[in-house]
């Protein structure tokens, strides 16, 4: 995560909640250790699942902690997938802006200070990992793709660019299966898409 780790993260949320309502906090890690579980316990965290995790794990541990209100987690992803159908249909607003305005929210001054910094550090890094992506396809470096497709998948995810983000994951995930040329079909989609973010991580940006 930039600026911050999950466990300040999650330190600062748990400082600023309202009185009577309750976000639950899972900690997602590649560590297994007991130690770990117990250092995301004491930041406020309520639970813990382990990579690679299996869907049933996953819909267990949400069942244990989030309400029973529909299936929002269902109709979100298939929204993002929905949308990610490429240029044709340029309907997709890029960013989330609910996640935008959590981001927002994290910050302790009140302002858009933290937002701006996250936006900016998007911006300042992004680019050269798309010229990775896009050289690990020419030079066939699958472990190179499913490595900064991952990084990108969570840095987009952090910032509300939802279509993107599902992008690369399927960009990792044919990291790991060597299917390169299912991702050179992804490479204009996802040119697209991270111009339209970009433009309008800009018009935020220019706002203040």
């Amino acid at each position: 995560m930039p600026i911050m780790d999950g466990y300040q993260a999650t330190r600062l949320i748990r400082q600023q909640q309202n009185q009577g309502s309750y976000l639950p906090i899972i900690a997602l890690t590649a560590n297994a250790l007991e130690g770990d579980r117990a250092r995301c316990l004491q930041a406020g965290m309520d639970d813990y699942l382990t990579k690679p995790y299996s869907l049933t794990q996953l819909q267990q541990m949400l069942s244990r902690w989030l309400p029973e209100k529909g299936p929002a987690l269902d109709s979100t992803a298939e929204t993002v997938s929905a949308n990610v159908t490429g240029p044709a249909e340029n309907t997709l607003t890029t960013l989330n802006m609910k996640q935008l305005e959590q981001v927002r929210d994290l910050d302790p001054s009140g302002s858009d200070a933290l937002l701006h910094k996250i936006l900016q550090t998007f911006l300042d890094t992004a680019s050269e990992s798309i010229c990775q992506i896009e050289q690990a396809i020419i030079q066939e470096d699958t472990e190179s793709l499913r490595r900064t497709a991952h990084s990108l998948k969570s840095s987009c995810a952090n910032i509300g660019a939802d279509a993107l983000s599902e992008l690369f994951r399927k960009m990792e995930k044919t990291g790991r299966t060597g299917e390169l040329a299912l991702a050179r079909s992804l490479l204009n989609d996802m040119r697209y898409f991270y111009q339209q973010t970009v433009a309008d991580i800009q018009g935020i940006l220019g706002e203040s």
